[in-house]
């Protein structure tokens, strides 16, 4: 079961990043210019300073934490994105056909990981994606940041798996 393709992908953009960092600042000087007597007025300016900031704060960690692995082994096609999925085998055996694209994220609605009328997407950051549409008639794409490398591999193991099915 050796790996012939392994991709880690996460929310990188800067963009994103310079969001965040722009949505902190409100709240940092808003907490910051708070100067209330002792008093139950004083609670409220707590809660009205750290609700904010432990919102933007889980919403960091949330970024930092989703990862997509993607890897591609003799079994099939390995997805692992976390926390939204975990550990989904896509089976060779169970792929009719398969193609590296170009996308839109209007076509999913987003990056993340999205069930729409066009499939159910895997994506991160990017506009390329490896389409599968499975046996049952579901669509899949999960993005990649190697289009070139992963067309390659997936042309590789189809071949190998028809020459064994041929045998």
């Amino acid at each position: 079961m050796s790996s012939k393709f392994k991709e880690v992908q996460s929310f990188s953009q800067w963009w994103l990043w310079i969001s965040l960092i722009a949505l902190f600042i409100p709240i940092y000087r808003s907490g910051a210019s708070m100067s209330l007597p002792e008093s139950w007025y004083r609670m409220l300016a707590e809660i009205v300073t750290y609700v904010p900031f432990y919102i933007w704060l889980a919403l960091v960690v949330f970024f930092v934490v989703i990862k997509l692995r993607t890897e591609i082994n003799d079994n099939g096609i390995y997805v692992d994105f976390k926390p939204f999925l975990w550990n989904k085998t896509y089976r060779f055996e169970d792929i009719h056909t398969y193609k590296v694209v170009k996308y839109s994220i209007l076509d999913y609605g987003g990056w993340g990981m999205r069930i729409s009328s066009a499939g159910i997407a895997y994506t991160t950051k990017g506009k390329y994606g490896l389409k599968i549409a499975l046996k049952n008639g579901s669509q899949i794409l999960i993005g990649t940041q190697r289009p070139e490398e992963l067309s390659k591999i997936m042309d590789e193991f189809l071949k190998s798996k028809k020459a064994d099915e041929s045998r």
